[in-house]
């Protein structure tokens, strides 16, 4: 009688049975084998498809682009490379300068751009210093500049603030929150220095203005319950209507609110905690007050700013727990005589881990540095990019793409001297990822003098910078803001995004589920075979 199962008896006894494979089981070997070697093949391939996702650059990343030309604003503007390392530099979407304007009341003569906003319909709100001829007072001096822009940079309005004496843009435009804005500096009133602050509404019409006791304002922020808190010699909150609410016998610097109602700051050389009535609640000393202060995503707060000494400066990075504790605290530099180190930015980078973004000075050029500290303090690298003639690092800004831009004046040579035919001052723009490692930057130039003072990312791949431009020696200043593009990989950005890495590892994820699957359905089969003893 034949085996129903495929396998014959050696023996009579169950305990003497020895089975010889049968062709069910030399067919499953031999698919096993095969399937073993696909599932091989799949695997090599899905690796080779991860280490082209990790490493590959964009497609338009290789795409190289000669100088751009500019349309509108200042004449013989032209964009050039700093060095040889980057394929491309931005390129310039367009460039507009606002020259001398005279209105009813005064009369441009030197604007400087400091700060961008965006603005609720997708302008651009901008704002500064001019020097002008006031014809209400009859003054020549300094005021405060506010200017708006359209998405292409067409001028809707620009207005100037001020009063007979000096007067300037020290501590940085805010958003009301009804579509206006707020303006935080000094104000110059007979020989008295006092802290200004003035709120316009969307068209730049001023709401109220209103001085308080103390020197320029450093800071201004708006919090969450409508008022604003105001950074000078002294710490004072002050009401949608410019009350103050409360006043702090210390020193404001850059400040940020704690989350439970209560104000974080840093000034007079710490970092200390006000309660939300102003009261202080803890206070840290530290090596310096810092000049850039956030809160991180552990819970605690990151301060980093300049020890300066009188014949050199190291950059300082500290951190703080949420009850006010030290964590760590580190200095960059080794107090090398006449070299100056300065920080123009600082980032949390999550897990405990910040990145600090500044200029080393050795009085010829400006080295940009990248640092990350980790969540001990220690420094865990750091990239050094060498434009080869920066004098001046002003803005870094975080983008969407987990980068960095940096803008600032690059110069290829020290110029002492004005009036000398020296090398003309650039507005610099240098884009970092996440890694500090540089992306491309670019180098800008209109007429005699130009400087990028602040930045914002206005869509994907797209920044507008803003800074100051002369056409000629001779001539007065001029506010200028400039649209750049920086081409993003769309399907380089695809493969680094890590999506087509995934998709190389489907092959081998299902190949493992159908060897399983059949495996199992073969064993299945054995199980409910038959024996014959």
């Amino acid at each position: 009688m034949g085996d129903p199962s495929g396998r014959e008896r050696n023996g009579g006894r169950a305990g003497d049975l020895e089975e010889e494979p049968g062709s069910e089981d030399r067919g499953w070997v031999l698919n096993s084998m095969r399937s073993r070697v696909i599932a091989s093949c799949l695997l090599y391939t899905s690796l080779i498809i991860v280490l082209v996702a990790v490493s590959a650059p964009g497609l338009t990343d290789i795409l190289s682009d000669s100088n751009s030309s500019l349309e509108g604003g200042a004449s013989g503007a032209v964009g050039s490379l700093s060095d040889n390392t980057s394929l491309q530099q931005p390129q310039l979407v367009w460039n507009r300068t606002f020259p001398e304007v005279t209105t009813p009341n005064w009369v441009s003569r030197h604007s400087r751009a400091y700060r961008v906003l965006d603005s609720d319909d997708g302008g651009l709100v901008i704002g500064g210093n001019t020097d002008i001829v006031n014809t209400t007072f009859g003054s020549d001096d300094s005021d405060l500049y506010l200017l708006k822009v359209d998405a292409e940079g067409s001028k809707i309005w620009e207005r100037g603030y001020g009063g007979p004496g000096g007067d300037s843009l020290t501590g940085g435009i805010v958003k009301s929150g009804d579509g206006g804005y707020v303006l935080a500096g000094s104000a110059t009133i007979g020989q008295e220095i006092r802290t200004w602050v003035l709120r316009v509404d969307g068209e730049g019409n001023v709401v109220w203005n209103r001085t308080y006791a103390g020197d320029y304002a450093r800071y201004i922020a708006r919090t969450e319950d409508g008022g604003f808190l105001v950074g000078a010699s002294k710490l004072f909150k002050i009401d949608p209507d410019g009350q103050v609410v409360w006043e702090s016998p210390f020193e404001g610097g850059p400040a940020v609110e704690a989350g439970d109602g209560g104000y974080v700051v840093a000034g007079g050389k710490g970092i200390y905690k006000l309660s939300e009535q102003g009261g202080l609640l803890w206070e840290l000393a530290c090596s310096v007050s810092p000049s850039y202060l956030i809160k991180s995503s552990d819970g605690g707060f990151i301060g980093a700013g300049t020890i300066m000494q009188s014949s050199y400066n190291d950059a300082y990075v500290v951190t703080v727990d949420y009850y006010g504790k030290k964590l760590w605290e580190a200095v960059y530099g080794n107090s090398t005589p006449w070299t100056y180190h300065y920080v123009t930015g600082l980032f949390d980078r999550g897990r405990g881990t910040s990145l600090v973004v500044g200029c080393t000075d050795n009085t010829s050029s400006c080295l940009i540095f990248v640092l990350e500290f980790d969540d001990r303090g220690r420094l865990a690298w750091q990239k050094l990019h060498d434009p080869n003639g920066t004098t001046g690092m002003y803005r870094a800004i975080e983008t969407t793409d987990g980068g960095y831009l940096i803008t600032g004046q690059y110069q290829p040579q020290p110029c002492y001297d004005l009036h000398a035919y020296c090398a003309k001052p650039k507005a610099y723009v240098l884009k970092i990822d996440s890694n500090g490692d540089k992306v491309m930057d670019g180098i800008y130039h209109w007429g005699w003098f130009a400087s990028g003072y602040d930045a914002i990312e206005v869509g994907r791949g797209e920044y507008v910078v803003v800074g100051t431009a002369s056409p000629t020696r001779s001539a007065q200043g001029e506010a200028l803001v400039f649209k750049i593009s920086i081409p993003v990989p769309e399907l380089g950005g695809f493969l680094r995004s890590g999506y087509v890495a995934l998709l190389g590892l489907v092959p081998v994820v299902a190949v493992g589920l159908a060897l399983l699957a059949r495996r199992s359905h073969l064993q299945q089969k054995r199980i409910a075979s038959p024996k014959i003893d």
